[in-house]
């Protein structure tokens, strides 16, 4: 048998674990119970821990020592504003054709609807030379009731 299991009285073997094994005892009944039970031996090594975390919190102090100074380094040194030249005057923009953004655009929309309204609740003229006129939507309707709708009759063309 090999170093790394250790045979029982049964001739059941269990694997070892770093050193350690478990060896099951039999009482006169033929039940097994641990009668010797050992605990892992190899603990996690600490020092390396320590030691990584130490390192870590020491490159985090330098970067940001390292970076304050860079920082401060290109800072100017002088507290007088930097003369600079005026930017250069530049040709007025054309804008182009509308329809361009409205300030507020709710009171175009206010004014729309109340010139369309005015429209449909009034009469005038479409086209006086031809005689086309409009009348108030209401009274459309009750035309459209009275005589019914007309279909026009398609002209023949030459």
């Amino acid at each position: 048998m090999s170093g790394s299991s250790q045979p029982t009285t049964s001739g059941v073997q269990y694997p070892s674990d770093h050193g350690t094994s478990v060896t099951p005892a039999h009482d006169g009944a033929g039940q097994g119970h641990a009668a010797a039970v050992q605990h892992e031996t190899l603990d996690a090594r600490t020092r390396p821990l320590v030691v990584s975390g130490f390192v870590l919190i020491v490159l985090t102090a330098f970067t940001f020592v390292l970076i304050w100074v860079v920082f401060f380094a290109f800072a100017p040194q002088n507290s007088e504003p930097v003369n600079m030249r005026p930017l250069p005057t530049v040709a007025p923009v054309n804008l182009p054709p509308g329809p361009l953004l409205q300030a507020n655009p709710d009171q175009k929309v206010d004014v729309t609807l109340s010139e369309q309204r005015e429209i449909l609740e009034s009469y005038g003229w479409i086209n006086e030379r031809e005689g086309i006129i409009h009348i108030p939507i209401d009274r459309a309707k009750d035309l459209i009731v009275e005589r019914g709708l007309t279909t026009p009759t398609p002209t023949p063309s030459e």
